[in-house]
């Protein structure tokens, strides 16, 4: 009897430890940030551990030693990583306490879950060109990941977060806690060398014991980057490589976020799955794949070669907002959508998005708002807009104020605008997160990613993971495609040969119309790209095809095509300017403005055969930049042929101002340049300038000239012109900037000399000479200083200046700041003025009859207000007094002297 109770309670506990790991087989990766333990009070033992398989603990620092020329891991924040007891869980016995002494708990709660620890992210792969570029950093820098695995045995595994090989990543005007983030560097070779970082990890581990570690990597969103970014099996050959990131990894993740936000100063979806088509939608490309999410997966899976199975697609629990929404109307029945919605630029050094949940630092806004906050309000700054209990609707005080949901069936994805307001938020919620589960399904893909598992949802069933994990387990839906074939007369037509394709046109099945002219495809996947073709002898349809992209395919499908045997056919050229236009779609649409078929032409020539007789077509163009005429065919009974429809490239503005002070502006001037053209716009008298009617399509240079003045940027381009653009540029004073004098004399054509130190194998030893101009100033651009966070020496030298020696004569190691810093030169001592600051204007008075220490103060200030003023020599009273330090402010003290000092300048 008792043995018979030990098994049942064996049995039990089995069925314990496996109902807290997910009852599926792929991946739910889920990002844990360090810092969720502070505002947002997320602790590592609130994960929902039985809905995840492996947990990324971000981040930790990639540190590069030159000297040494070692790489290593390093806390980002002890604290946070070892040193709290939040959760109440560590006893004082305990040797590791914090974030990652939590992990361990967690994993004895849920012993499926692998936890690896993310190196490096947005702020902090700075160092990871110059590790993964050397043999020895790469070789340090993984023993130093064996080294805390062996003191964290509970750790599974590193993930790499390098954001980004080869180009992207930070710029080094961002901020965080008012420290900016310096740019990111890069080599020619990122792509490679990260490889080789991989495989050095690979083999530091097994040559260690530790071949069950895991090893992953996650990589950008840059669709049209993203292929020369990451070398895997797809494109490594076209890299003159033999290995791969497959060869050492464990399986990828990617961003499937921040294609869109507010740097576009345009509204846009943070996330969208498919879509970016629209030419006003930032997102769009017209020379290429779109930025969104479907076109991203295929740029991994047919161009770096990713293996599905390997693949895990990321999934964003927070999204953007904007405010000063524009309302002209860019989509109809989408208010809000794609229109202009600038950052405020007016008061910080980088123009500012909205402030988001969790932004309370001036001028680091990041505009990012999270699940949480839209459903329950956790946050700094609240955004509570969606019911608590149902996160599909907009709750109701939410709505009093003017806030409305709204569904994009082209992106798969929601957004809430407030036309009151004048704001709007790209989000995703549990219909958009289960659509890109299902979408990652029917791919096959190995799972899903999320960041981050703070930003969800609290205590509740309505959050993300939750759909997440509803969606991972649930069958996918399929759906049937009915096609009914019938002639003019409404008569089925049988016999139709209809053939089912995949994406790739290979053929699924094939089914005859029967005698109604019916064919029913049953049970076919959802969110799953197919075509349809279809022939029968002598006869034509219309369509002549169909075909449903995967965002397409979400129900079932009842199709009605038209057949005859009476047909003609339309043939002609597309002509612009008289000539044909090349590269042009030309579109055929029935008489209710339905297309019914698209011809791609290279040289601007079309022919539609087999058109039904007795029927009525338009017929255009669709390309961006263009619009056409509309050709019009009632009751089409006979060939048509030497068709012309004659195309018109579209036209906009590009308008701006000129920011200076100069009170010559009017006689400044700006230039358009593109398209081999040279375009000239004259300036009025508040600097404002405009060209109109500048042909579509082409990427123009736009730059103001003004006698004596340069401005920040020097010149603006806009790439493939498709709106009306406004351009504005400020007067360039520089980053590092002065004026260079004799006395109170300008010296117009003064050569001051910049020198900046070694920082890494992009940014070398650099010397950089200026000449003053007209009014002797000088000025050394963010652009020229970028990468570097010195100067070693900024001087005149007197050899290079007709043997005048200017002063100061030794400024050395300045800290190179996003603020813009004067540093003013003289070659002549500018008499300073003295002030004494002191009882009875100098006069000190003992009116106690003792001695008393009396203290006065003597400010000095040259008469150009900017030069320092160091080692200042004074004599008192016939005592020589000299300053300590290079403050303008000195103090002189005296215990016994009274009446009034003499102060004579030395």
């Amino acid at each position: 009897m008792k043995k018979f109770k030990l098994l049942i309670l064996l049995i039990l506990a089995g069925s314990q430890i496996y109902a807290q790991q997910p009852d599926h087989s792929k991946l739910v990766v889920g990002y844990y940030a360090a810092w969720s333990i502070y505002a947002r009070d997320y602790k590592v033992l609130d994960i929902e551990g039985d809905k995840l398989t492996h947990i990324m603990y971000a981040f930790f620092d990639a540190t590069y030693d030159s000297v040494s020329d070692e790489g290593s891991i390093e806390s980002l924040d002890e604290w946070a990583d070892f040193g709290h007891n939040e959760s109440g869980e560590h006893s004082s016995d305990d040797e590791t306490n914090g974030n990652i002494g939590d992990l361990k708990i967690l994993k004895e709660q849920y012993p499926h879950l692998k936890i690896l620890i993310s190196i490096g992210g947005w702020t902090r792969s700075q160092n990871l060109p110059a590790i993964a570029e050397s043999s020895n950093a790469r070789l340090t820098f993984a023993q130093s990941m064996v080294d805390f695995m062996n003191l964290y045995p509970w750790i599974d595994g590193f993930d790499v977060d390098w954001e980004f090989p080869i180009t992207g990543g930070t710029d080094g005007t961002e901020k965080i806690g008012g420290v900016t983030i310096p740019a990111q560097p890069h080599t020619d070779n990122d792509h490679k060398n990260f490889v080789y970082l991989l495989r050095d990890m690979k083999e530091v581990f097994n040559a260690n014991g530790m071949q069950e570690k895991e090893i992953s990597i996650s990589m950008g969103n840059n669709v049209m980057n993203a292929a020369n970014q990451f070398i895997g099996p797809g494109n490594e050959a076209t890299f003159g490589m033999t290995t791969n990131i497959m060869d050492y990894c464990d399986f990828v993740s990617f961003f499937g976020y921040d294609f869109g936000g507010n740097w576009n100063d345009k509204t846009c979806y943070n996330a969208p799955l498919f879509g970016g088509d629209n030419v006003n939608d930032p997102l769009h490309n017209p020379t290429g794949r779109n930025q969104v999410l479907d076109q991203l997966i295929d740029v991994y899976m047919n161009d770096v070669g990713i293996p599905a199975d390997k693949l895990v697609m990321g999934l964003p629990f927070y999204g953007k907002i904007f405010e000063g929404v524009a309302s002209t109307g860019a989509v109809a029945g989408s208010p809000g959508l794609y229109e202009c919605a600038p950052r405020d630029g007016s008061i910080c050094e980088v123009p500012q998005a909205p402030k988001g949940s969790w932004d309370n630092v001036f001028c680091e806004n990041s505009g990012s708002i999270e699940f949480c906050d839209l459903v329950q309000g956790k946050a700094t700054n609240t955004h509570q807009y969606l019911e608590t209990n149902n996160p599909s609707n907009v709750s109701t005080a939410a709505a009093a104020d003017g806030w409305v949901r709204y569904w994009d069936d082209i992106a798969k994805v929601p957004y809430l605008y407030n036309e009151l307001q004048n704001k709007f938020i790209s989000y995703d919620d549990s219909q958009s997160i289960d659509i890109k589960v299902q979408y990652a399904k029917s791919l096959n893909l190995a799972g899903v990613m999320i960041w981050e598992l703070s930003q969800d949802a609290r205590n509740t069933d309505q959050g993300l993971l939750d759909v997440v994990a509803t969606s991972l387990i649930s069958e996918p839906e399929y759906f049937d495609i009915t096609i009914n074939f019938k002639n003019q007369n409404d008569t089925g037509i049988q016999g139709v040969s209809v053939n089912l394709k995949d994406v790739n046109g290979a053929v699924l099945e094939t089914i005859n119309s029967n005698a109604d002219g019916q064919v029913v495809f049953s049970e076919k996947e959802s969110l799953v790209a197919y075509s349809i073709d279809y022939s029968l002898n002598d006869f034509g349809f219309l369509p002549s095809s169909i075909s449903f992209e995967s965002s397409e395919f979400d129900g079932d499908k009842v199709l009605n095509i038209l057949g005859s045997n009476e047909l003609s056919q339309i043939e002609g050229t597309v002509i612009e300017n008289g000539q044909s236009l090349s590269n042009v779609n030309v579109v055929l649409l029935n008489s209710e403005f339905e297309e019914l078929e698209r011809l791609y032409s290279t040289d601007g020539s079309f022919v539609f055969n087999s058109l039904l007789n007795n029927a009525n077509y338009y017929l255009t163009i669709e390309e961006d930049y263009f619009s056409s005429d509309t050709m019009y065919y009632s009751n089409l009974s006979s060939n048509q042929t030497n068709q012309e429809i004659i195309a018109s490239r579209d036209t906009y503005s590009v308008t701006g101002n000129l920011n200076t002070t100069s009170i010559e502006i009017e006689t400044a001037s700006v230039s358009l340049t593109g398209n081999n053209e040279n375009y000239i716009s004259t300036v009025n008298s508040e600097g404002n300038y405009s060209f109109e009617n500048i042909p579509a399509g082409y990427t123009y240079q736009i730059t103001p000239s003004l006698s004596g003045i340069v401005f920040n940027p020097q010149t603006k381009e806009t790439t493939l012109l498709g709106s009306n653009i406004i351009f504005d540029f400020q007067e360039d004073t520089g980053l590092i900037f002065g004026s260079i004098k004799t006395g109170q004399s300008h010296v117009p054509g003064a050569k001051i000399t910049l020198k900046l130190p070694w920082t890494d194998s992009n940014h070398p030893y650099l010397v950089i000479p200026k000449i003053a101009d007209s009014n002797g100033n000088y000025f050394y651009t963010e652009t020229e200083l970028s990468g570097y966070n010195k100067i070693l020496t900024l001087k005149l030298e007197t050899w290079e200046n007709n043997s005048t020696t200017f002063y100061p004569s030794d400024l050395a190691d300045i800290p190179i700041t996003v603020s813009p810093q004067e540093f003013n030169f003289n070659s002549l001592p500018v008499s300073p003025a003295i002030e004494i600051n002191s009882p009875n204007q100098g006069q000190i008075t003992n009116t106690f009859g003792a001695d008393v220490l009396f203290e006065c103060f003597i400010s000095l200030t040259y008469q150009d207000e900017t030069t320092t003023i160091s080692s200042v020599v004074f004599e008192v009273d016939g005592t020589t007094v000299t300053t300590s330090d290079d403050q303008d402010i000195y103090r002189l003290l005296d215990s016994r002297r009274f009446g009034l000092w003499c102060f004579t300048y030395l």
